[in-house]
């Protein structure tokens, strides 16, 4: 990775800027300060389009890793960021990292009513009309049945979509509008169940979500991949639940490493005797439901 040359291209200068590391331009390179780790040099972290390093503790990466590493989100989040400074150079990071954006209700009007994909996923009409299924024809989420996801007063904070035709590797499966670190998906559906039952299970993706929930075991949240959130892990403190880590699994075994990884990190916050892994029995759960049906579901979560 080379980091002499140029200054760094974009808005990546004044997303630093904004998020309280800014850069000083020395001749040859920027340089900042390592402010996720309380570092107090303030040339020790240099910095160019291609990535950075910091001679304090030789940790090194894409600018877009050094953004998320400050802003406490997942890297794939960060295109967002660039977006909405490139839409809005005057807007402050900071801002849109402490505040989750409001959407309108008016959005949901823009989406069209089609449940063929999910139905042929073994997911009902209903089930998809209390999730609020729709289908996006155009803009980012254009091609892809969408769920917009709401915090516990209702309001709309974000977007899900799923690729629904084969992957041609162009776009990812899913994508999201808005920071998962805001996420508790799905409250308004689930949070119910979650308190009667004292016990949250904790799934990978909205697809996992729906299988289950079609299955009746309806005490589940998302995580949107294999990290488990300021929000959520808020969620789970303030309740005291038992916590179900139930991650793919894949024959990469990512999911189960990750089931592995988040139990000791949970453990860290609540006690170990609640927290417990059950894998799905094929690769992840809305397998399990077309192959084996939503008993198999319920023998494996409720018993």
């Amino acid at each position: 990775m080379s980091l002499l040359g140029s200054p760094p291209v974009g808005n990546f200068k004044e997303i630093l800027d904004d998020l309280g590391m800014p850069l000083t331009f020395d001749g040859k390179v920027w340089r900042g300060q390592a402010i996720w780790r309380n570092g107090s040099n303030k040339t020790s972290v240099i910095v160019d389009p291609n990535g950075y390093f910091d001679f304090g503790s030789r940790a090194k990466g894409s600018v877009q890793n050094l953004i998320a590493k400050i802003c406490g989100i997942d890297e794939d989040e960060v295109g967002q960021i660039v977006e909405l400074k490139e839409v809005s150079p005057s807007i402050n990071v900071q801002r849109i990292i402490d505040s989750p954006k409001i959407y309108g209700e008016e959005c949901l009007s823009k989406l069209d009513t089609d449940y063929s994909y999910w139905e042929g996923r073994g997911i009902s009409r209903a089930t998809q009309k209390i999730f609020e299924v729709g289908f996006a024809r155009q803009n980012k989420m254009g091609g892809r049945t969408v769920f917009p996801i709401r915090r516990a007063d209702s309001k709309i904070i974000g977007f899900a979509g799923r690729e629904v035709k084969k992957s041609t590797g162009k776009y990812p499966k899913w994508i999201l509008i808005g920071f998962k670190k805001f996420f508790t998906y799905s409250y308004q559906n689930c949070m119910d169940e979650i308190r009667q039952s004292n016990r949250i299970i904790l799934v990978e993706s909205i697809g996992d979500l729906l299988s289950l929930y079609e299955s009746g075991v309806k005490n589940v949240m998302a995580t949107f991949g294999l990290r488990v959130h300021k929000g959520l892990l808020k969620l789970i403190i303030i309740n005291n639940l038992h916590v179900t880590i139930s991650f793919n699994n894949d024959e990469r075994m990512q999911g189960n490493e990750a089931s592995i990884y988040t139990q000791s990190q949970l453990s860290k916050y609540i006690n170990e005797s609640k927290i417990n892994i059950v894998t799905p029995v094929r690769n992840d759960w809305n397998d399990t439901l077309l192959k084996d049906g939503g008993a198999a579901i319920r023998k494996s979560l409720l018993n």
